[in-house]
């Protein structure tokens, strides 16, 4: 299991937040991201930040790997 170190603590969040506000002032409608299913911190993360699981446009997946998306016009993300 990865360890976090005291100083990093709450950095993803941060570095999130920013992103998301940096692409909403640039007038993205959408983010998407990958991220490996294992890593439970990240996904219980994006998902308190509003990202959802979806299908990927462009498929196979990459084994291990899930493809998140948040809608950044307020619309469901899909």
């Amino acid at each position: 299991a990865a360890r976090v170190m005291p100083a990093a603590r709450g950095l993803g969040r941060a570095l999130a937040l920013a992103l998301k506000a940096e692409a909403a002032a640039s007038g993205a409608r959408r983010l998407s991201l990958y991220v490996y299913r294992d890593n439970r911190r990240a996904l219980r993360l994006y998902r308190a930040l509003g990202w959802r699981p979806r299908r990927p446009h462009r498929l196979p997946l990459p084994r291990g790997l899930c493809y998140m998306v948040m809608n950044l016009s307020g619309r469901r993300a899909g």
